[in-house]
C-alpha cells in the first residue's frame, strides 16, 4: 500500500494499474501500464472497509471530448507529471476495495502524486455523473 495505511482523498493523483474496459472486455485481468489516475469517490462498505473509484490520466488525445477534461499543465507540473498534454477520461472507472492490488507508488517513490485543484475535481466529477445519468459511464471491478 502506498500511503501508508490512510486512505486517499477526493481529487488525490495516484499511481494504479488501470485496467481499460476494452481491456476487461477482452478478458485481460491485470492493467499493462501503472498511470495517474484520479480518486473520484469513496464509498464505505457494511464490513467497514472502502471501496475506491478511480478515473484514468492519458496522454491519449481523446476522440471525445466531451467525455475528458484536459489536465492544465501547471497542475502537471506541480504534480510533477511529464510535460505532455493529458486527459482525464471521464466515461470510465475502476473501483476496488482499498488499498487494492494495484495501488503503486510513484515512479519517484512517493505515496501519490498529490492533490487536483478543487475546481479541476469538481469538473471531472460532473462529468462523470453526467456519464451516469446519460448511461456511458463503464465501469471495471478491479476486486474479482
Amino acid at each position: 500500500m502506498t500511503t501508508k495505511g490512510r486512505l486517499p482523498q477526493i481529487g488525490e493523483v495516484i499511481c494504479h494499474a488501470y485496467l481499460w474496459r476494452n481491456q476487461a472486455v477482452r478478458g485481460q485481468v491485470e492493467g499493462t501500464k501503472e498511470r495517474p489516475c484520479v480518486v473520484v469517490h469513496l464509498q464505505e462498505e457494511h464490513d467497514g472497509s472502502t471501496r475506491v473509484f478511480v478515473v484514468p490520466i492519458t496522454h491519449t488525445e481523446p476522440f471525445d471530448s466531451e467525455r475528458t477534461v484536459l489536465c492544465p499543465m501547471a497542475t502537471k507540473r506541480r504534480l510533477k507529471l511529464d510535460e505532455q498534454n493529458s486527459w482525464i477520461i471521464t466515461s470510465e472507472l475502476n473501483y476496488f476495495i482499498w488499498p487494492g492490488f494495484d495501488v503503486r507508488p510513484t515512479p519517484d517513490n512517493r505515496d501519490s502524486y498529490g492533490l487536483l485543484p478543487n475546481k479541476l475535481t469538481g469538473q471531472i466529477i460532473e462529468k462523470i455523473k453526467s456519464n451516469a445519468k446519460d448511461q456511458t459511464l463503464y465501469s471495471v471491478n478491479r476486486d474479482e
